[in-house]
């Protein structure tokens, strides 16, 4: 419907202008022929009073002014026979106050030049209400003291108006039947021309908005518009090589995403090896113990069988060791499911604890009675937790303490975060350490940014950890602590449905 109403609109404007155009035409045309009948009329007019002056003048002279009235009156009743000219009246008239029957018609103060031997026309209203026309003809008879006199030859303007009228309705009907059949035309050709070609560019627009990169369409027409579906149809070629482009770029970049935080668990996994081989080396050692006296039948019996369950409880626990290292390192696609943060953090904290007495630390986990719920991957946040733990202990080359947290908070998203104000789950982990001094604070979380010694960091675990928040629709806030230290804050929204699935493997 939008391009026939924007070929009626063309239409009637076009057809607005030219009904203008011919209006006023038509008004001049009218007025042109009304000023022509008026000039034709008056000429008429006098031309007869002319004509008869003579004869009038003359038998004045010679036989008086009854018999020159005479001639007057004559010549009214001829002028009004059929076979003459009944359009126009004569008779004489006196153009002093004392007229009494004979006085003019018109006014006298239009009357005082023909007093002073000039014509004069004028228009005024008959006795019968309508309009007329006046001429006045002056007449010299060349007798002392006379009077002044002249003939008036009226004329009825019905006729004339009846003809401007009919001339008007004749110019309405014609402007109307021109309205109407190029209304009609323009709306054929509109709908032609325009109509067609745009619905037909609309229809392309609408499928290339849908993802449709192969749609093309074609007007056939060489105007503008065919000019637009080129032009539609090149856009569209370069959109769908534009969305090739970033499909790939999209898809390498998702890898990149994907081996750099593979990379970053496993270096924390290299971190961890020490640790976990302290963690094995004990049970081995029971292991070893009890089944060389097992062998060497040094206990049988009941305390053989003890020696063989305590061999068993220790493998169990060196596959529990192995398998949480594992499922650590493994690659595995990301999956946001309603969860209980407190278990990832208990996980996280029971595998880094060999790392931390490592280095002379330990790791306290502080953490509320009701769960602390939040649409997440439970691998990602749980690498996100081991990242800020093993940065926590790193922090205290002399050992110390790391407490790790959660809680519920109504939290406003920082500068740079594009998520609503609300409750979060937030997951804490302070550390006894320097802190953080406010210009690595800006820059801290930029990949390969590290203040370690070389060896010791490859500057991307915070890097990768915001990484990862920011794909749960959360943040990463770091700040010192009450007694000193710093304190890296996790933020993820509470609301599964404000979280977007990032669609990377880890």
């Amino acid at each position: 419907m939008g391009p026939v109403r924007l070929a009626a609109k063309t239409a009637i404007a076009l057809m607005a202008a030219i009904c203008l155009v011919l209006t006023v035409y038509g008004r001049h045309e009218i007025d042109r022929q009304t000023a022509g009948f008026h000039d034709d009329l008056r000429e008429a007019q006098r031309s007869l009073g002319r004509l008869f002056r003579p004869t009038i003048a003359r038998t004045w002279r010679t036989d008086g002014e009854a018999s020159a009235m005479y001639v007057v009156e004559y010549t009214e009743q001829t002028l009004q026979a059929k076979d003459v000219d009944s359009r126009m009246t004569l008779r004489w008239v006196w153009l002093d106050e004392a007229a009494g029957s004979h006085a003019p018609a018109a006014a006298w103060d239009l009357l005082e030049p023909v007093r002073a031997g000039e014509e004069v026309t004028a228009i005024g209203i008959g006795d019968s209400g309508e309009a007329r026309m006046y001429s006045y003809v002056p007449i010299i008879v060349g007798i002392d003291d006379e009077r002044p006199g002249a003939l008036e030859v009226a004329s009825s303007l019905a006729p004339l108006q009846e003809r401007t009228l009919q001339a008007r309705n004749a110019v309405v009907i014609a402007i109307a039947v021109l309205f109407g059949i190029c209304a009609a035309v323009s709306l054929a050709v509109g709908a032609w021309f325009v109509g067609r070609p745009v619905n037909a560019l609309v229809a392309a627009a609408r499928q290339i908005g849908a993802g449709d990169l192969d749609t093309r369409v074609d007007v056939g027409q060489g105007d503008e518009l065919g000019t637009l579906a080129r032009e539609m149809n090149q856009m569209a070629g370069d959109l769908a090589t534009a969305r090739a482009e970033i499909t790939d770029e999209t898809e390498a970049r998702i890898r990149a995403i994907q081996q750099m935080r593979h990379a970053d668990r496993l270096a924390t996994v290299g971190k961890l090896a020490s640790g976990i081989a302290h963690e094995l080396g004990t049970p081995l050692a029971v292991i070893a113990g009890r089944a060389r006296s097992i062998r060497t039948r040094t206990v049988t019996g009941d305390e053989a069988i003890t020696y063989a369950d305590s061999i068993e409880r220790q493998a169990n626990r060196m596959a529990d060791i192995i398998r949480q290292l594992l499922d650590f390192a493994r690659r595995r696609s990301a999956t946001l499911e309603p969860k209980d943060l407190r278990p990832v953090i208990r996980e996280s904290a029971a595998l880094l604890k060999s790392l931390a007495q490592k280095s002379s630390a330990s790791i306290a986990v502080e953490l509320p009675g009701s769960p602390i719920e939040s649409a997440v991957d439970t691998s990602q946040i749980q690498q996100v937790v081991t990242n800020l733990i093993v940065n926590a202990i790193q922090a205290m080359p002399d050992g110390g303490t790391v407490t790790v947290g959660a809680a519920i908070r109504d939290v406003a998203p920082p500068p740079g975060v594009d998520e609503p104000p609300g409750s979060y789950a937030c997951v804490w982990v302070r550390d006894g350490g320097p802190g953080v001094p406010d210009e690595i604070c800006e820059r801290i979380f930029e990949p390969f940014f590290t203040t370690k010694s070389v060896g010791d960091g490859t500057g991307l675990g915070l890097s990768v950890s915001y990484g990862i928040a920011r794909d749960h629709g959360g943040w990463i806030d770091v700040g010192d602590g009450a007694g000193g230290g710093a304190v890296f804050t996790l933020f993820l929204p509470r609301r599964p449905s404000a979280v977007a699935d990032p669609q990377v493997d880890v």
